[in-house]
Formats: C-alpha cells, structure tokens, sequence
C-alpha cells in the first residue's frame, strides 16, 4: 500500500502517524479482502509449545490487583505469571512457533512475543562479558569478586544483590555468566561503560527501544532498561539471527494472484 503511494519502509519508520495509517489500512484489508494466508508456521511445534506452557507446574504464584472497571467500579483482578517464547528458524528467519500467553481469552489478549519487556539476564552476554571481552578488559578464567560493596559508575554508585542472595566470593568470568550472577556483571560494565557499550554494540544488534538514559544506567546490565525489548527481538540477538523474521510464506487473493 505504502509503495503505492512512494512511500518505503524507512519513510513509516520515521514518522509514526503514517505507519499507523498503513497498519489501519493493511489490517482492514487483510480482514476483508478474503485473503489466503499460507503461515511458516509448525502445526505439530506449535501445539507442542502450547502443552508445555499449559502444563508447566513451577510458575510463581498468581497476584490480586485492585481495578477500576469501565463503570467506575472498583474489581479485584487476577494477574498469573506470563510467559512468551518464539522458534525461528537461523538460516531463513521462518518463524516456526511461538507462545503468546498462557491462558489467551477475552480478558487476556496480550501476544507476549510481541510486547516489549525486561531481557534481564539474557543482557549480561550481550553488553556486559562480550563487549568487554572484545575489548580485552575479561577473559573466561579472569578472577571476578562477588562481594558486597558500592560498584562506581560516571556520578554515582550501584548495590546490586544476586537474585538469589548471598554472595559467591572470587569467581572467574566463565563461571559468573554460566550461574548468571548479578554482582560480576556489574562490576564488568563498570569497567567499559565509559566507552558506551549500549551504542557500540546494542544500537548494531536492532535494539531501538532504550531511552537516552539507559545508555548511562548501571542496571542497563542487568537487563533492566526503562522499556525492554521484543521476545522475537532477545532470540535474535542471542543467535545473531541476519534473516528478516517471516511468518508468511505465501499471501493470495481471491483470484489466486501471489501478493
């Protein structure tokens, strides 16, 4: 539609108004316009995927949250743990599978592969130990303290804990990443934030969604940005995925014409 009217996708990407308008439209003509639509995704994975996140018995307890419905009214809500995972294919970018939620229905319609949130942890490989380790300030067997102590940052100070408590005294890089403890991390980005890792490497990755203030935050490297990122997004830094994403191999219309 856009290319109809001479504009590309760089143009949508820069003004959202237009994108917005484009999205509206193709939805509506997706919708209506009996459109076969010929998906990259597995059947038999898919379901699978939706098994294991039915079945999973060690999410974390559900919480009540207190709303104001539509009428004024205040309701007690249920909110479960969520979850949202995806399978893409490295060589062609065919998306395979992917989880949405665990329960999707009328009062959840979130796509949690498509919602921006937390990477967390899956950030100390990307900005903190490979970053530094390109520029040779750590190397896997280099000694690391996990101790308890303020980590200096440009203007201030950062405490952070390990997310399961306590404190694991010398250990090498290797080791802090496999056991994904916090305090070495931090003290790692400590050690390059002065060159700007976030824009060296995260910008280069596809990450577009940090706010000018992450690039300078210490719990950046923890994966706590103001935002986050995409699930579809984290697989592919992960994996260094090239490939544009697909989830339609084919798209006809009525008349049989490849679109």
């Amino acid at each position: 539609m856009q290319k109809k009217d001479g504009y590309n996708k760089k143009d949508l990407d820069k003004n959202k108004k237009l994108k917005d308008k484009y999205t509206i439209q193709a939805e509506r003509d997706l919708r209506q316009n009996g459109y076969k639509i010929h998906s990259t995704i597995d059947k038999d994975i898919y379901m699978k995927f939706q098994k294991v996140a039915k079945d999973y018995a060690y999410y974390g307890p559900d919480t009540t949250v207190t709303v104001i419905d539509k009428n004024g009214k205040t309701k007690q809500n249920k909110q479960q743990v969520q979850t949202g995972s995806i399978l893409i294919e490295n060589k062609t970018g065919k998306v395979l599978s992917f989880v949405g939620n665990r329960d999707y229905n009328d009062g959840n319609q979130l796509n949690y592969v498509t919602q921006r949130r937390p990477n967390g942890s899956t950030m100390k490989p990307l900005l903190d130990y490979a970053p530094a380790m390109e520029k040779g300030v750590v190397q896997p067997g280099t000694p690391i303290a996990d101790t308890s102590e303020p980590i200096l940052f440009p203007g201030q100070s950062y405490h952070p804990g390990n997310y399961a408590g306590g404190y694991h005294g010398i250990v090498s890089a290797r080791d802090a990443l496999k056991n994904s403890y916090n305090i070495p991390a931090v003290k790692t980005y400590a050690k390059i934030i002065n060159d700007n890792p976030a824009k060296q490497y995260l910008d280069k990755m596809g990450i577009t969604t940090l706010e000018k203030g992450d690039y300078y935050h210490p719990s950046l490297s923890l994966g706590q940005p103001t935002w986050g990122d995409y699930t579809r997004g984290k697989h592919e830094r992960i994996c260094n995925v090239r490939q544009q994403r697909q989830f339609c191999r084919r798209l006809y219309d009525r008349q049989n014409n490849d679109k």
